[in-house]
């Protein structure tokens, strides 16, 4: 077990990789660990919540939005991957996220309360 944690940060939940839709090609990957998080506590370690964790995507036409432990969006440029805003919403865990029907904003289903957030 010691040898496949070697691979991962402190924090890591996983990655978010971005494949062509056209070529059988990888275009980028960025690692979600404690680097962007700020939650120290990942997979690896056994006990990054209570409940479990279930990452979800979110993909608009130029930016991506992840989800992270503590009530986190992470947001990311579309065509390079780089890491552009971290969000906090009330709540500490995010059940669902998903396009609001007006198409500049997202809705997100939390712990505590449905909410919109601006797609900036």
């Amino acid at each position: 077990m010691d040898e496949y944690r070697e691979h991962f940060t402190p924090g890591w939940l996983g990655e978010l990789i971005a494949q062509s839709t056209t070529h059988q090609e990888e275009l980028w990957r960025v690692t979600i660990d404690a680097s962007l998080t700020g939650w120290e506590r990942g997979i690896v370690e056994g006990n990054y919540e209570p409940d479990g964790y279930g990452g979800k995507v979110l993909v608009g036409e130029t930016e991506v939005v992840c989800t992270a432990p503590g009530g986190q969006l992470l947001f990311f440029d579309m065509e390079s991957g780089s890491f552009k805003r971290k969000v906090k919403v009330s709540g500490d865990y995010i059940y669902a996220i998903g396009w609001h029907r007006d198409g500049d904003k997202i809705r997100v289903a939390t712990d505590q309360e449905l909410q919109v957030i601006e797609w900036k």
